[in-house]
């Protein structure tokens, strides 16, 4: 229960709220036979978690698989090596699930175009500054993988599959080339409140946020901590905080973008 003006208010659970908007198994991954390459134009034309700043979180996609709303988790750092990454995306990395394919994705396969970046130098240097930096932007790459449910579980689990995309990327960078410059839009973003504060972070004032308002890609939903949401968006009362204090926010009526400043 939460209070307004003292009074209690019903609240259900994030996985009870986003199964009331349930997705199919994306016919890509239903019909994937293992061994085969994913198409990864296919992928990224599902529904998206975006997740910047990720780590080795997995509590997003606990949320939003347990729920079937989304099976597409685009996980984004270069705070963590291919090791790392590899360690934590092992056989056994989400209970009740088994790897079931795995590849490395190309830049080109990603973004087949050279993009527009919608920020300026500066404000690109802002995001960075005290960023502990295990990748270069030269070194970035990107792995794949798919989780296949065990037999021995059910619907109630989750999906019968779903893909982790993890980019060693510049979380910032990637929003703009794969939403700022498609007609793509993220079904709902992972905010972590815990970088810093301003540029530095993706949280209200974040370079991401004045990505999404520059090119007028805004995901439906943010997951984000109380007083941390972006601008035009409101938090869901009514949903109970999931883990690490996040709340649910969802994006009001759609605003126009603002007027993109002078790049060059």
């Amino acid at each position: 229960m939460n209070m307004s003006n003292g009074k209690p208010i019903a609240q259900i659970s994030p996985i009870g709220y986003f199964s009331n908007e349930k997705e199919p198994l994306p016919l890509w991954l239903e019909n994937h036979q293992k061994g085969e390459r994913v198409d990864i134009s296919e992928l990224l034309n599902s529904r998206i978690i975006y997740y910047p700043g990720a780590r080795t979180d997995g509590s997003p996609i606990r949320t939003f698989n347990s729920a079937h709303a989304a099976h597409v988790f685009l996980y984004v750092d270069y705070g963590l090596n291919r090791d790392e990454i590899e360690s934590a995306l092992t056989e056994s990395a989400f209970a009740g699930y088994h790897l079931y394919h795995e590849q490395d994705v190309s830049r080109t396969e990603l973004s087949p175009y050279a993009p527009f970046y919608h920020v300026t130098e500066d404000e690109r240097r802002l995001a960075i500054e005290g960023y502990d930096m295990s990748i270069r932007a030269e070194d970035s790459f990107a792995i794949l993988k798919i989780y296949e449910r065990n037999g021995d579980f059910g619907e109630e689990h989750g999906a019968s599959r779903f893909t982790v995309l993890y980019l060693a990327a510049d979380a910032n960078a990637a929003y703009d080339a794969l939403f700022g410059n498609t007609k793509r839009t993220p079904y709902a973003c992972v905010v972590c409140n815990n970088m810093g504060s301003g540029m530095t972070c993706f949280t209200k004032g974040s370079l991401i946020e004045l990505i999404a308002k520059r090119t007028n890609r805004f995901p439906k939903y943010l997951l984000c901590a109380k007083d941390y949401g972006w601008d035009g968006y409101r938090m869901l009362r009514t949903v109970s905080a999931a883990y690490d204090h996040r709340f649910v926010w969802i994006k009001n009526a759609m605003e126009p973008a603002i007027d993109r400043q002078d790049m060059k």
